[in-house]
C-alpha cells in the first residue's frame, strides 16, 4: 500500500482514437481505462505521461511530519491533499490548483533547504515534474 501520482496523456496525444470502442476516458481526471484486454496489452504503456511512486504509507507519513515541522499549516494543498494519507486513491489536483500547488512546493523547498531529507528532495522533484506535465497535458494530477 502506498501513494502513486499520475498525469495521463492528453487525449489528442494518444496512439489511438479516444472514441475507440472498449476505451473510456474520465473527463475530470483524464484516467484512461480499457474494457478490451487486447487494447490494454497494446496501449496501456502509452496512456500515462508521468507516474511517480511518492512512497509507502510510512514514508508518506514521514514526509507529512517533515512538512509540518518545516512549514506548519502554511501549505494546505500539500498537507491536506497530497500527503493527507499514504493510501488515498481517486483524488486529483485540478488544473486550476496547479499554480497554488507549485507556489507551495517552492515555499516548502525554501523553508526546508537547511534540513531537508533526501526523501523530501525526491518528493519535491517528483511533484514539480507532475505539475509541469499536468500543464503540458492539460490533465490533473491523479492519485491512484
Amino acid at each position: 500500500m502506498g501513494l502513486d501520482a499520475y498525469v495521463y496523456r492528453n487525449r489528442t496525444r494518444l496512439p489511438f482514437a479516444p472514441s475507440t470502442p472498449g476505451v473510456s476516458i474520465d473527463d475530470r481526471t483524464g484516467v484512461i481505462d480499457f474494457d478490451d484486454p487486447e487494447l490494454y496489452r497494446r496501449f496501456a504503456d502509452h496512456v500515462v505521461a508521468v507516474h511517480h511512486r511518492l512512497g509507502n504509507v510510512t514514508l508518506v507519513n514521514e514526509l507529512h511530519e517533515e512538512v509540518q515541522r518545516g512549514a506548519g499549516d502554511k501549505l494546505p494543498i500539500i498537507t491536506h491533499t497530497v500527503l493527507s494519507s499514504g493510501a488515498h486513491c481517486g483524488d486529483s489536483i485540478d488544473l486550476s490548483r496547479l499554480d497554488a500547488l507549485e507556489r507551495e512546493l517552492y515555499v516548502l523547498a525554501a523553508l526546508t533547504a537547511a534540513s531537508r531529507s533526501p526523501h523530501m528532495d525526491e518528493f519535491l522533484c517528483h511533484m514539480l515534474e507532475l505539475v509541469r506535465t499536468a500543464r503540458v497535458e492539460g490533465n490533473p494530477i491523479y492519485f491512484g
